[in-house]
């Protein structure tokens, strides 16, 4: 099962999990190499505010799992969400790479 898949279930079996959630889930759905108006690549700008947004997305989703005398316990979903976040910081690390961030 793909870490998508698991944070849809885990919105769909936790409802008041879903508002932190969702963003990840959508932020993750919504990548793409354009803008939607035009062909043009996009900005550094703007891939910059992406991450931005997925790293508020991750630190909500951690922050809600910490809180929740339930899900803290779920050693998988602790983990899950450790790697969501090392792999978030690699991604920014290679952007880094080839991004001038105007």
């Amino acid at each position: 099962m793909s870490l998508r898949s698991k944070l849809i279930r885990l919105a769909h079996e936790n409802p008041d999990l879903r508002q932190d959630l969702l963003p990840l889930i959508q932020a993750g759905g919504s990548a793409h190499s354009t803008t939607a108006a035009s062909d043009k690549p996009l900005t550094g700008r703007e891939v910059r505010k992406d991450m931005y947004s997925f790293f508020d997305g991750v630190s909500a989703l951690e922050i809600t799992i910490s809180k929740s005398p339930i899900l803290s316990q779920d050693k998988e979903l602790r983990d899950l969400a450790k790697q969501v976040s090392r792999l978030g910081l690699q991604i920014h690390r290679h952007l880094n790479e080839h991004y001038t961030w105007d």
